[in-house]
């Protein structure tokens, strides 16, 4: 089960990191994506286009928040790590 955690988690990071995510946090069923603040470009992308029209489709639960000029993805009610890579594949399918 450890085993297979890891491998899941492993695999969630590679996709964050698809997405844009410089770090991701996930704890009581929330997860946060911090985006990259070293590539300006990214907010130009396919990429970030595709979370924008992630976030006007799913309004419910979902939240772009900024602090301290850092831009975040908030999910919220994710249950386990399989929820949160359904959902960032979500995103990348878009």
């Amino acid at each position: 089960v450890q085993t297979e955690d890891l491998i899941k988690t492993i695999k969630l990071r590679e996709t964050a990191k698809k997405i844009g995510f410089e770090k991701l946090i996930l704890k009581s069923n929330k997860m946060v994506g911090r985006f990259t603040t070293t590539q300006e470009k990214y907010f130009e992308s396919q990429t970030f286009s595709s979370v924008l029209s992630y976030v006007q489709k799913n309004k419910k639960g979902v939240q772009l928040k900024e602090k301290n000029k850092q831009l975040s993805l908030v999910l919220n009610q994710l249950k386990d790590i399989e929820a949160v890579q359904k959902e960032l594949n979500t995103i990348l399918d878009l």
